[in-house]
């Protein structure tokens, strides 16, 4: 019973990341107006039935594609708190990891900053609760730095609204012919200033 249970899951996964994928490149290229589901699940290698075995609609597709690349964030972001304990460096791989993020799926960050506001009722709730997450993921590094003597006594919940601000910043970065700085010098800008500003003096 339990090995059923496991290869439904794992079928489950692996059909939710197809259409992640096959979502993302058609999404980001056409938008998600544009977009038709029978594009979307020809891009996912799917059929189109099989599709709507695991979503509801369009907009529900959008909310999948939403919340698979917040579930890779996150997994990236447990990694980095088995790793180390310590605020300070918890909250400069936050920031790294979210740019990183932003670098390595492009096209997945490109669709969640454009077309959240499509999703409507629940499906906007939802995925608004699921940013909030990743914000107070933030805030209780910063509290906890505080409460360590690392940082300053200051607003944790802002700090975090801020640092979460910046560290989104490069998800549309390069869609200007003006946008001319590497991720490593974002990266080392925002961590040498941003990060710096909260660190109590030694």
């Amino acid at each position: 019973m339990a090995k059923r249970a496991d290869f439904v899951e794992s079928r489950r996964n692996t059909r939710r990341n197809q259409i992640f994928k096959g979502a993302v490149k058609v999404l980001a290229d056409k938008g998600y107006h544009s977009a038709t589901t029978q594009e979307i699940a020809d891009a996912a290698g799917l059929a189109k039935g099989t599709v709507y075995e695991y979503v509801k609609n369009k907009e529900d597709i959008l909310l999948l594609v939403m919340e698979e690349g917040l579930s890779m964030l996150k997994n990236d972001i447990n990694k980095i708190f088995e790793k180390t304990d310590d605020p300070r460096e918890r909250l400069k791989q936050l920031i790294l990891v979210q740019l990183k993020f932003a670098k390595k799926y492009k096209d997945s960050a490109k669709v969640v900053l454009h077309e959240v506001n499509n999703l409507t009722g629940d499906g906007r709730k939802m995925f608004l609760e699921q940013e909030n997450e990743l914000v107070e993921i933030t805030r209780s590094v910063i509290d906890d730095g505080i409460k360590r003597g690392y940082f300053k006594k200051i607003n944790s919940r802002l700090a975090a609204e801020l640092f979460e601000h910046a560290s989104k910043f490069y998800f549309d970065y390069g869609n200007s012919p003006y946008h001319k700085s590497t991720l490593n010098e974002i990266s080392d800008f925002i961590l040498s200033n941003y990060l710096r500003a909260i660190l109590v003096d030694e």
